[in-house]
């Protein structure tokens, strides 16, 4: 096997990702890297890592491979468990006191340190459950407690963003309330067949090993439990009902929408809005109706 195959085969038994700590140990001239990317077979994302042309970036994937000490934690693990509808917008990282590696110098990423002898001497808090975590009523109400002073955050946000007078200035807020706390602005709900919302959980490779369901069934049910939760939860809160689609300027069917038409679309949307022009507010692939 000459080296460049050795290097795709080594990318391809790490979800297509390699580095070059990797190619050394294996001893291969990590020139073959350089080859491989003018013959557009491997891309370079930073320093000394690499994924195959056409594989899935993984984000997550990437950070744990840059340092096996490295575990996922607070907002980041929420995401991961169900337990928060908010997108991380970096990544929250716990490492050992000490820590100097990569990690450190990516911008994308908070470390957060604990003593070394930690994970050593409190097994048990590793890999714990998601029944584990939602049994805790301690914690859960200390997340609840989080959760709104997120969503007062966000209000905080949306309140100043409305009194600046920066036409030229674009703000994109991922929240179920985003459409309350900044009332001037194009207001999105994106919508989902439960199954398909199901599906996607499921054979979601980015959501880490810790909340992996069994069958795509179990994956319906509970984001179907899920989704119910929070429209209990914004209604008891806030008085809002998170289903009422006249709180919103553009509902989209992503059922059977691939990214780059949903784009199309908000785009569209947004630009005949803030132009004035009449646009559809409610849109669907015709395949929904179809099938």
């Amino acid at each position: 096997m000459i080296n460049s195959d050795k290097v795709i085969k080594i990318a391809n038994g790490n979800n297509g990702y390699v580095t070059t700590k990797m190619i050394k140990e294996s001893g291969i001239p990590t020139i073959e890297l350089t080859r491989l990317i003018k013959q557009n077979k491997l891309e370079r994302i930073s320093r000394g890592y690499y994924v195959l042309k056409g594989s899935f970036n993984d984000e997550y994937y990437r950070c744990q491979l840059k340092s096996k000490n490295a575990i996922f934690s607070h907002a980041t693990a929420l995401y991961f468990y169900d337990l928060s509808d908010r997108t991380p917008l970096y990544f929250d990282i716990t490492v050992p006191n000490g820590y100097n590696g990569s990690l450190s110098k990516d911008k994308n990423v908070v470390l957060h340190y604990v003593k070394k002898e930690y994970l050593k001497r409190y097994p048990d808090r590793i890999n714990v459950s998601l029944a584990d975590i939602q049994n805790d009523k301690e914690f859960m109400a200390k997340l609840q407690s989080i959760d709104g002073l997120i969503d007062d955050e966000i209000a905080r946000k949306g309140k100043e963003i409305n009194e600046k007078e920066r036409p030229n200035d674009v703000y994109i807020i991922d929240s179920r309330l985003a459409w309350s706390n900044v009332p001037d602005s194009y207001a999105i709900r994106l919508t989902v067949n439960e199954a398909i919302a199901g599906k996607r959980v499921f054979y979601d490779t980015t959501r880490g090993s810790e909340d992996q369901y069994e069958t795509v069934d179990e994956a319906i049910q509970k984001t179907r439990k899920r989704k119910l939760g929070e429209i209990e939860r914004y209604k008891e809160k806030y008085g809002i009902n998170l289903l009422d689609e006249n709180n919103y300027d553009l509902v989209v069917d992503t059922s059977y929408t691939n990214t780059q038409e949903l784009a199309d679309i908000i785009v569209s949307g947004e630009e005949a809005y803030r132009t004035g022009k009449s646009y559809p507010k409610y849109w669907a692939n015709p395949t929904c109706a179809e099938r």
